[in-house]
């Protein structure tokens, strides 16, 4: 699983009410942002976000889909191989 936070978000960005234009695209600029910053986990002796690596969350996110794609993709090609084995076999 992969996932992102932001423990900065204050006013009507860190609502879920407030749907309006201006809101949604200030959202996608802190999107943005999230996305550059290092890959990190929360301390919880302290509650502070703390880098885990030189990744950023884009990098992370990337490699994350790359392998999820890869995962999908062998299982995909490894059914159809078997379905052909299972064909050739009985016809």
């Amino acid at each position: 699983m992969f996932e992102m936070q932001d423990d900065t978000l204050t006013g009507t960005l860190s609502s879920v009410d407030v749907a309006t234009k201006e809101n949604l695209e200030n959202l996608v600029k802190v999107g943005e942002k999230l996305l550059k910053k290092p890959v990190s986990r929360v301390d919880l002796g302290t509650g502070v976000f703390t880098p885990v690596d030189r990744m950023t969350n884009e990098e992370a996110l990337i490699k994350y889909i790359s392998a999820q794609v890869y995962i999908y993709y062998s299982d995909f090609y490894g059914i159809l191989f078997h379905l052909a084995d299972f064909y050739f076999f009985f016809f």
